[in-house]
């Protein structure tokens, strides 16, 4: 299904990373040769040339730019703002780090024109075994919703049987969102979680509305595991790295971004002061865990708790 009365945007938020960037656009020029797709690049303050090089080698991409403080939704939020008000039926939000197969954004609108009012993801593959899948959807389990594993983490492709899979929270790697979603509910929330968790809390949000999240299994792409991914983070950082990651607004566990996810997602309410003494255990049982043990059972717990 070629696109050709529908206005797409991909929202791409950049910093500091020029060649992944670049990379990034060149990848998605060639669906540009068979598909209407507008991109627009929010540069959050780079000082490596990343809005030149930009300009110079890609004219035809709208280019915004932050001052540096507005992170992953912010900087996301800048763009939708541009996208809706010139007109836009989707956005597409997109991380520069991926890797695609052409077809994927092709699959992901297909499976938005028959399933109207969803919110569309791709599914999350390794990319250093791409035939390996790192997520399918995500759902809460566990006391209090504390975990969130992946549908059908470390598992090949060919384990996948169904074409669509509701997915409960997801991460705004590639999410397909139809503009009416943020006419309902909004933007991200910058002010409550201005990096990570902004794209969980517009999911949870929107499901709440009543919007249904859906996976397209054939849309697929495909991401590498860095050390802000938690297995690897409480893997390979260092006790007194992973102290000062508790108040580092990048770090996945950002002390005052997770509490108040906690605050705003305990249900029932009544449990919040539980829920937050939990969460204070869980973090003060893996600082102890890296001030004492071996680094070869570190590794062992953080893959079978978060790998």
């Amino acid at each position: 299904m070629a696109n050709t009365f529908h206005r797409i945007f991909a929202i791409i938020p950049a910093h500091n990373r020029k060649d992944v960037t670049l990379n990034c656009l060149e990848k998605l020029h060639r669906i540009r040769t068979h598909f209407s797709l507008e991109i627009i690049v929010v540069d959050d303050g780079s000082t490596d040339g990343t809005s030149d090089a930009i300009a110079n080698g890609y004219p035809q991409v709208i280019l915004l730019k932050g001052d540096g403080n507005l992170w992953w939704s912010g900087a996301t939020n800048l763009g939708v703002q541009h996208a809706l008000q010139n007109g836009a039926d989707f956005i597409l939000t997109l991380n520069d780090d991926v890797d695609f197969n052409d077809d994927f954004l092709l699959n992901m609108f297909t499976t938005a024109m028959e399933n109207p009012s969803r919110i569309i993801c791709a599914l999350i593959c390794h990319d250093e075994n791409r035939d390996m899948v790192l997520s399918a959807g995500r759902y809460r389990a566990g006391f209090l919703g504390y975990k969130t594993p992946a549908r059908y983490q470390n598992q090949p492709m060919a384990a996948i049987t169904e074409t669509l899979i509701d997915s409960e929270l997801e991460s705004g790697y590639a999410m397909l969102i139809p503009n009416a979603v943020f006419e309902n509910i909004g933007l991200f929330d910058y002010q409550h979680f201005p990096h990570h968790m902004g794209d969980m809390d517009f999911v949870l949000r929107a499901r709440k509305k009543g919007y249904r999240v859906i996976v397209d299994t054939r849309a697929v792409l495909f991401t590498t595991t860095g050390d802000n991914y938690l297995a690897k983070f409480f893997e390979k950082k260092s006790f007194g790295d992973s102290l000062r990651a508790l108040f580092d607004i990048k770090s996945t566990i950002y002390l005052k971004t997770r509490l108040l996810f906690i605050l705003r997602y305990t249900s029932p309410r009544a449990l919040t002061p539980v829920s937050i003494g939990f969460f204070m255990l869980r973090i003060s049982m893996f600082l102890f865990i890296k001030a004492i043990m071996p680094k070869k059972i570190v590794r062992k717990i953080a893959l079978k708790r978060y790998g």
